[in-house]
């Protein structure tokens, strides 16, 4: 009877000497990581540390008078980069904050992150969380918790003309597109780039060959698979160059982020 109990409080202690404890480095196992609720009332840093997640979420709450603040990340805890901010549900990107609001971030790389407010005359709530998994990264207009703007297209001519314009150094992920066309062998092609004395007429780019509807009038209907159909450089603007139309009537979805 004492082998038979020994022999079991031998494998007890085997069992217990190779159970996975945390931390456990292989697999390597991040959990989320919670930040506290601080309330402000004047310029102030809310600080974060990263212990490996991916993806951060800000939400700001409160009166917010005069607020001013960047979203910041660091390797070392001395140089501070800016961070993007993806508005939730809106999907919008901005690098900056100036009202209350909630904001999702692609945090990769950073050990720590940390709300810079420069300027505030008026009680704000911040909270922080992270997730070890990077949403961020994913196919924008394929993203359902990306809320999906639209733009109506109205041209009267053959002409450039702008359909969505620049947003700092955000990018136009164009989501579906819709068009009719009527005129003599009228063509239409989405294209982008910069502005300096008229839309997309500098650092030029076409986004997609000169599509013709019919030789008088026809249908172009792009974006029913879900996911993003096009998209433009960083900091540029999307546009619409049709030729030998008199009209061009449509709509395009788009995120901007």
């Amino acid at each position: 009877m004492k082998k038979i109990l020994l022999g079991l409080m031998l494998s007890v202690v085997a069992a217990l000497s190779f159970a996975q404890t945390y931390p456990y480095t292989n697999p390597t196992y991040i959990p989320s990581a919670i930040g506290p609720t601080k309330t402000y009332s004047a310029p102030a840093v809310y600080s974060f540390v990263s212990q490996g997640q991916a993806v951060l979420s800000t939400r700001i709450t409160g009166t917010c008078t005069s607020l001013a603040g960047t979203l910041q990340g660091s390797n070392d805890g001395t140089n501070w980069s800016n961070l993007n901010l993806a508005a939730i549900p809106a999907g919008t990107s901005s690098m900056s904050v100036s009202a209350p609001g909630f904001w999702r971030s692609d945090i990769g790389g950073f050990s720590q992150v940390r709300l810079n407010i420069t300027a505030l005359t008026a009680s704000c709530t911040v909270t922080m969380a992270a997730t070890p998994t990077g949403v961020v990264k994913t196919d924008p207009c394929a993203d359902p918790a990306v809320q999906k703007l639209s733009k109506v297209i109205n041209q009267s001519s053959s002409a450039t003309t702008k359909v969505v314009d620049t947003s700092g150094t955000t990018s136009v992920y164009v989501c579906g597109l819709v068009l009719t066309a009527a005129g003599t062998n009228p063509t239409v092609t989405v294209t982008s780039g910069t502005r300096t004395s008229a839309d997309c007429d500098t650092t030029a780019a076409t986004l997609t060959g000169a599509m013709i509807p019919s030789a008088t009038i026809g249908v172009i209907s792009l974006g029913e698979y879900g996911g993003t159909i096009m998209s433009a450089a960083a900091g540029y603007q999307v546009c619409l160059t049709t030729a030998a139309t008199t009209s061009v009537q449509g709509v395009m979805t788009y995120v901007q982020q």
